[in-house]
């Protein structure tokens, strides 16, 4: 029961959570004094699945969410939200333009 219910919480592409485990722990910023809320979006990523097709689409997706899991899963929830959409919940803003650099940097070298 333990490992369906852990399942449905992953995205099976990117390993990140889900949006549905997303919408269940927006909860967690309201009770927070701080919080910190990225969101990412992957920038023309249609016009790149179209042209090079989905095996293409799913590379990008999977390095980009790579690169927020190297760089954030340590201090935060990493969630992939849509298609092309991420986000990151931290109830703390502490190490996140840390944090935010690694990612930049990470994401420049893929």
């Amino acid at each position: 029961m333990y490992y369906c219910d852990l399942v449905h919480q992953i995205d099976a592409l990117t390993g990140l959570l889900n949006r549905r485990t997303y919408e269940y722990n927006l909860h967690e910023i309201k009770s927070s004094d701080k919080a910190a809320i990225i969101l990412f979006d992957v920038d023309d990523f249609k016009n790149a699945n179209d042209m090079y097709g989905h095996p293409f689409g799913d590379y990008c997706l999977t390095a980009v969410s790579s690169c927020i899991k190297k760089a954030f899963f340590k201090i935060g929830l990493c969630f992939r939200i849509g298609g092309d959409e991420f986000c990151v919940i931290r109830t703390s803003t502490k190490d996140i333009e840390t944090k935010l650099r690694q990612f930049d940097s990470l994401f420049r070298s893929k």
